[in-house]
């Protein structure tokens, strides 16, 4: 059985949500497992919360067995359904968490419960599964983007065209010179929480450049224009990418390209 046909009466995993997006990733670890200890619901094998953009406000806490799971689950339930506020488990943060059975189970889980060959074999599977759909939702962003430039292409040059076409029947034949657009120099716009990375090598990977920003604090995602062999970093602050600008300059290597850095346009 593989992880997706998983029955979610034998998961051993809940998925938290509306959770406090301020707070940080180790508080907000710290405090659920306090919740859960003083509560005695069962044994907590782990608690995954992550800070990108995507996942913020979530965690998944993943238990030794399903029983203690839904035990679990059953309980914190009356906790959400009491009107106390002063609840210690009613509000974490200020904020009323939904909780559920997850969809499948956590790594951990998975260990938990299977064999280490046939736990291996169910991330493993799982980890494939999740690649081909970022390759394909990837690829299908790289035609749109392609798409999208090459509808730009045919209506300046039918603005070109246009603009010849009134001349010629003006007649003006002397043709003017095309205009110039004004170059902004990204060396002078003011910090923002988002960075242009120009100049790519074009074999470049989203991977890749997680692996170089995803280091420093307030990492939020990547946006890759393979197209353009261009990308954007976005922070969580100002603070942070002025950190990350610092540290690698205007220009740096990626390889033995000399790639550009700069603050993007707001």
């Amino acid at each position: 059985m593989s992880v997706t046909d998983q029955p979610l009466s034998g998961v051993s995993t809940l998925y938290i949500r509306n959770l406090n997006e301020k707070v940080g990733i180790t508080t907000l670890t710290k405090k659920l497992r306090s919740v859960f200890a003083k509560n005695n619901w069962g044994e907590v094998v782990s608690i995954t919360a992550r800070k990108n953009l995507k996942s913020k406000g979530q965690a998944f806490v993943a238990f030794k067995s399903p029983s203690e799971c839904q035990k679990c689950l059953q309980e914190f339930q009356k906790l959400l359904d009491n009107d106390d506020d002063d609840d210690d488990g009613f509000l974490i943060f200020d904020k009323k968490p939904e909780i559920s059975l997850a969809k499948t189970d956590s790594d951990m889980a998975l260990q938990c419960k299977f064999p280490p060959t046939t736990a291996e074999e169910l991330i493993n599977d799982r980890k494939l599964k999740k690649q081909q759909r970022e390759k394909a939702i990837k690829e299908e962003k790289e035609k749109e983007e392609e798409k999208e430039l090459e509808r730009k292409k045919q209506k300046q040059q039918g603005n070109s065209d246009n603009a010849n076409n009134k001349r010629a029947n003006s007649g003006d034949s002397q043709e003017l010179p095309p205009s110039k657009k004004t170059k902004v120099d990204l060396s002078a716009l003011p910090p923002n929480k988002n960075l242009l990375l120009q100049n790519l090598p074009s074999d470049i990977t989203e991977d890749s450049l997680v692996e170089i920003f995803g280091k420093f604090a307030g990492f939020v995602e990547i946006r890759l224009v393979k197209v353009r062999n261009v990308s954007f970093v976005e922070y969580e602050s100002e603070a942070d990418s002025m950190v990350v600008k610092e540290k690698l300059g205007t220009t740096f290597k990626i390889g033995d390209v000399d790639v550009s850095l700069n603050y993007a346009k707001k």
